[in-house]
């Protein structure tokens, strides 16, 4: 989990888009982020 952690520390989207990781093993991560509105309306114009 610390090689993960480091890599989260280092990663410019984390903080860009509040992701917030909830669960990590060897190849596999589970990420939480809120949806902003702007990116909620795009999807509906397509």
């Amino acid at each position: 989990m610390e090689r993960i952690e480091s890599i989260i520390q280092g990663d410019q989207l984390f903080p860009l888009f509040g992701m917030e990781l909830v669960e990590a093993s060897e190849g596999y991560a589970v990420v939480r982020t809120e949806a902003a509105e702007k990116f909620i309306e795009k999807q509906k114009e397509n």
